[in-house]
């Protein structure tokens, strides 16, 4: 159980990490176009 909660927060956090790059990429993108 201690094991599949740290899978599931390095998850967690690497998803929210993915999620910030790929927002800030589309927001800048956004100004470009």
């Amino acid at each position: 159980m201690g094991v599949f909660e740290a899978k599931m927060r390095d998850f967690h956090l690497i998803g929210g990490i993915f999620q910030t790059k790929m927002h800030d990429f589309l927001f800048r993108w956004g100004i470009f176009i």
